[in-house]
């Protein structure tokens, strides 16, 4: 089974452009995790299906919130650091993804 990554962000727009060169990094090492990007909205039906949660950092504020609903399901999340999120660094925010504890 995969493992599913969801970024969220203002409008889910901004991190579409991040969100598709990890999934071309990731098909490109042959990895089998999915990641999605969804606007901030849809945070509590969206999270829920993934194995971590990301968000973008101009909504790196309502991380606290965040923190407080997923932990108590074993969901980790983070705020993608905003000097990756600016160079679109795949390879780091995936591996700041997957280094994620709850």
């Amino acid at each position: 089974m995969a493992t599913v990554i969801n970024v969220f962000c203002n409008a889910g727009m901004s991190t579409s452009a991040l969100v598709k060169k990890i999934q071309d990094h990731v098909a490109s090492k042959g990895l089998d995790i999915t990641i999605n990007a969804f606007p901030f909205i849809e945070l509590d039906s969206k999270a829920k299906e993934a194995n971590f949660v990301l968000l973008g950092p101009q909504i790196g504020y309502e991380h606290k919130k965040v923190k407080a609903k997923l932990d108590p399901l074993g969901i980790p999340s983070g705020v993608i650091p905003m000097a990756d999120y600016g160079r679109m660094n795949a390879e780091n925010v995936l591996n700041f993804a997957l280094g994620l504890k709850v």
